[in-house]
């Protein structure tokens, strides 16, 4: 993301090339997450990835 480029320029790090990334992307069967949101679907992304032990971005996704 932005922020995580801006970060990375802070730190002195002006590498424009992504880093090694470790594993793969968080992934969520849709039924779990739609089971998830049809108790309440007033829940919020971070109350789902909180409930699923995922980041608000591996939701999102």
């Amino acid at each position: 993301t932005c922020e995580d480029w801006f970060k990375r320029f802070r730190s002195g790090d002006f590498d424009t090339e992504n880093k090694e990334r470790s594993g793969r992307p968080e992934t969520i069967e849709d039924a779990v997450l739609q089971a998830l949101l049809d108790e309440d679907e007033t829940q919020t992304q971070d109350q789902l990835a909180e409930a699923l032990n995922m980041t608000r971005q591996g939701i999102s996704k």
